[in-house]
């Protein structure tokens, strides 16, 4: 049997030192697609913010970003010893309003290649 290359050991020490996003689909039946905006932190891979919505736009992850700070932190933006935001998205998409919010936010970025 091909050994997962997934790891069951988080990638971070504590949780609060990095987070990821991940936006999913849902189909509502004859209400249509609805997506789930989640914000999750990598080491005990919990859901600290999220936004479910009728659109996937930016607007929509800001608002998941917004919660997660508000959750973990109390306060936008967050506070000393921010996390840093793991994406899978490339970081010449300059016109997204994203990186805007995650440096609003204080958040640092760290691009994944998909």
């Amino acid at each position: 049997m091909k050994k997962s290359k997934f790891s069951e050991e988080p990638i971070t020490k504590q949780s609060d030192e990095r987070w990821t996003m991940d936006v999913t689909p849902s189909l509502c039946g004859q209400d249509g697609w609805a997506h789930l905006a989640a914000v999750i932190d990598c080491h005990d891979r919990k859901v600290i913010g999220y936004e479910f919505a009728l659109r996937s736009r930016a607007q929509e992850a800001e608002r998941a970003l917004e919660a997660a700070c508000l959750t973990w932190h109390g306060s936008v933006p967050c506070g000393r010893g921010a996390p840093v935001l793991r994406k899978r998205q490339r970081p010449d998409h300059s016109e997204s309003p994203l990186p805007a919010a995650c440096r609003d936010s204080r958040l640092q970025q760290e691009f994944i290649t998909p």
